[in-house]
């Protein structure tokens, strides 16, 4: 399984990122989510995990855009799971309406990443 890892977090990003590949995950880290599109425009990903608060591009931005059929096609129908700290009550429906599938707490505990 390919997964793109985005979060602007570089300790975040690189623990989770080789917990992954431990599992034998493939694993390709964007930073914000301008270089989550452009990754994704460069390859095909069988999960993305998309922190929402970042620079430059927020998680919602891009996942808005990733959601673009005429500019993504088949990839726009990547499952999307959020990185988030706001994890309250409605959190999980305000996250279907933007396009994502299913989201994790930060910090997150290992055992649900996985």
């Amino acid at each position: 399984m390919k997964i793109l890892l985005v979060d602007d977090e570089k300790i975040n990003a690189l623990s989770a990122s080789r917990l992954l590949e431990k599992k034998g995950y493939k694993v390709v880290v964007a930073s914000n989510g301008q270089e989550a599109l452009d990754r994704l425009d460069e390859s095909d990903f069988d999960c993305i995990l998309m922190d929402i608060q970042m620079p430059e591009m927020d998680g919602y931005e891009a996942i808005e855009r990733i959601r673009d059929e005429f500019v993504f096609g088949e990839k726009s129908k990547t499952p999307i799971i959020a990185m988030t700290v706001h994890c309250y009550s409605d959190a999980f429906e305000e996250f279907r309406r933007a396009g994502i599938e299913h989201y994790i707490c930060k910090p997150f505990d290992f055992t649900n990443l996985l």
